[in-house]
């Protein structure tokens, strides 16, 4: 399980520009269900997307702030209808929200969906999410407890 994990990691999150630049990751299990993805991004560099990561940033940028279904974002509420936010392309939405200290993304590890996500900058929690087909089910509450897990 491990090793498909690291699989998907470098083959739908990652670049080639994590090489050259502070950004970090690892990940931890949470269950036999779900995997917590650790992006650690001290400079808070540019997040590159690619042919093959652009699939799963999209899905965790529609959880944050989806442009077509307003009601599905979590941040959409923040942003008026005619904000340059809905004109962003997935690059420049990508690193608006993710480009960041910290990023913790709970994952579904048969599916690789984003589940929920929880930012951290200088030790302060930023921003939490959860995808919109699962809110109300307690997925927060397992990211979190696993993170203040790690934490402690």
């Amino acid at each position: 399980m491990t090793e498909d994990i690291k699989q998907n990691i470098l083959k739908y999150v990652l670049d080639s520009s994590y090489k050259t630049n502070s950004i970090s990751i690892s990940y931890s299990l949470i269950n036999d269900k779900y995997f917590l993805l650790h992006i650690y991004n001290p400079n808070e560099d540019k997040i590159f997307l690619n042919k093959n990561n652009n699939v799963f940033f999209k899905k965790v940028c529609d959880m944050l702030f989806n442009q077509t279904e307003k009601q599905k974002g979590c941040f959409n509420h923040q942003h008026d209808d005619n904000s340059y936010v809905y004109k962003m392309d997935l690059s420049d939405l990508v690193n608006y929200f993710l480009k960041i200290e910290y990023s913790f993304i709970m994952v579904d590890i048969k599916t690789f969906e984003p589940i929920s996500i929880c930012c951290l900058v200088h030790n302060y929690i930023y921003n939490v999410c959860t995808n919109y087909h699962y809110r109300n089910q307690g997925k927060m509450e397992q990211l979190l407890n696993h993170l203040f897990k790690l934490i402690k």
